[in-house]
């Protein structure tokens, strides 16, 4: 498998929420400069079509920006009226206080854990994972996947990275962009707390954007996970798509009819 078990700061329950959510805020502004969007939209815009969900799972929403961003594309572009669930295995309480005080119906964020590896059946719709899937070892990636393969859900899943040395170094000159250009993308003028630990982010989110390039799954990486989870009323997509120069790598299950 080509995928580096590396560590990212973010990936640890200790890590202070002060860093970690300009972090969050930064990944935020990074969907939207970039309109990572159109690499992913589409698709699952396909998948909804062909399956007849009108609900999504998100699943390791985080501070839930691609969930949200992918709901408002799916009406913008397509008119598709989708209701979106954000959850977590841990849940950030300031994220969901803020997402469920937004006062959109079509969206919400779950209070309590949800594992990916075990998808409560209450929780019916096409489940995607953006941006994140790169966080689980290959052992907890395979779950989760199996989870979905057993259930006969649909799951899409998409990064915005990819595991490759041009890549590497087209993020080593994109980070400092993104956090000079965050504040700019921010719901709320930024606070004196968030203007003085920046300095401190830009170091950590240096390390954890570089690192997340090597930690991505290739498409063969991803084939080798689901490569014994095989049957004729589920099939597997695995590709990538191109978005500036990096070559962004997509999973796909779904079920037959």
């Amino acid at each position: 498998m080509k995928r580096w078990n590396i560590f990212e700061f973010i990936d640890f329950p200790w890590f202070p929420s002060i860093f970690r959510d300009p972090m969050t805020d930064a990944m935020y502004a990074l969907h939207r400069i970039f309109r990572t969007y159109r690499v992913w939209t589409q698709r699952i815009a396909d998948v909804l079509k062909k399956t007849g969900y009108r609900s999504i799972i998100d699943l390791g929403s985080g501070s839930g920006g691609p969930a949200i961003i992918l709901n408002e594309k799916l009406g913008s572009i397509h008119s598709l009226s989708i209701s979106t669930t954000l959850t977590d295995l841990f849940p950030n309480k300031t994220s969901v206080e803020s997402v469920n005080a937004s006062n959109n119906p079509r969206i919400r964020y779950f209070k309590r854990s949800v594992d990916a590896t075990n998808v409560p059946k209450e929780f019916d719709g096409i489940r995607t994972m953006i941006g994140c899937f790169h966080h689980m070892n290959p052992s907890l990636a395979r779950r989760i996947l199996e989870n979905a393969f057993l259930s006969r859900k649909p799951i899409c899943i998409f990064e915005i990275t990819e595991n490759s040395l041009l890549a590497l170094l087209f993020g080593v000159l994109l980070t400092p962009i993104i956090f000079v250009l965050t504040p700019f993308f921010l719901k709320s003028k930024p606070s004196i707390i968030f203007i003085l630990v920046m300095p401190v982010v830009a170091i950590i989110g240096l390390w954890d954007m570089l690192m997340s390039f090597p930690r991505t799954y290739s498409p063969e990486d991803l084939r080798e996970l689901t490569n014994d989870l095989k049957s004729e009323d589920y099939l597997w997509d695995i590709g990538s798509s191109r978005r500036w120069l990096i070559r962004m790598p997509y999973l796909i299950g779904m079920p037959q009819k």
